[in-house]
């Protein structure tokens, strides 16, 4: 049984480990700021630490520069056209999408004092709000179709086509508390329809391809 390290010299110890740790792996806390990595990490690029989230970025890089999150659903992409996806391989662009969301989504403060990530896209004088959950209901919403992954890849991509897309109707909310505001969009020669809450607060939903 070893005798208790006296606190100073503990704390000495502990700044002196954490010196080098330029990337501040091991110095913020993942519950307080909800995120599993801090924004420059191994795991991605320092680009994405500044990155406008016009979403232009991950298409401009190289590949191998790319944020893992944007590796895995590209990668995802790519092999949903050549064979069906696993449950594991679904599994992974779920959690992809996910972390996607946390490390891009920009993080601004609700009228209540709260901290949330939300995207605000200008559609021609509407004020159009992309929430984490965006992610996860399009996700859900798309669990089994052939083009999931491609899906969720646009998904990403949601600040470039959603500015330039269509209201072509609203469509009644059968088991929700609002009807919704239908847009649609192209990009790169996909048809993209995306459903969005017809509320004060334009809450953009879930999307697909048509």
């Amino acid at each position: 049984m070893h005798e208790a390290t006296p606190h100073d010299e503990a704390m000495q110890r502990g700044a002196a480990a954490l010196a080098k740790d330029k990337k501040g792996m091991f110095k913020f806390n993942p519950g307080k700021q909800q995120k599993t990595f801090p924004d420059y990490n191994p795991y991605t690029i320092s680009k994405c630490n500044t990155c406008t989230r016009k979403l232009e970025l991950a298409d401009t890089i190289q590949p191998n520069q790319l944020c893992q999150a944007c590796v895995i659903i590209r990668s995802m992409v790519q092999k949903e056209a050549a064979t069906a996806l696993t449950n594991e391989d679904r599994n992974a662009i779920r959690m992809a999408a996910n972390e996607w969301a946390n490390r891009h989504l920009p993080e601004i403060t609700l009228p209540n004092g709260q901290k949330a990530k939300r995207l605000v896209i200008d559609n021609d004088g509407n004020q159009l709000i992309v929430s984490k959950r965006f992610f996860s209901e399009t996700f859900a919403k798309n669990v089994r179709h052939g083009r999931l992954a491609e899906t969720m890849d646009l998904s990403t991509k949601v600040g470039v086509w959603l500015p330039s897309a269509t209201l072509t109707g609203v469509e009644e909310g059968r088991h929700h508390a609002c009807n919704f505001l239908v847009y649609e969009a192209t990009y790169n020669g996909i048809s993209i329809q995306c459903k969005v809450k017809d509320q004060a607060e334009k809450m953009v939903y879930t999307m697909k391809i048509i």
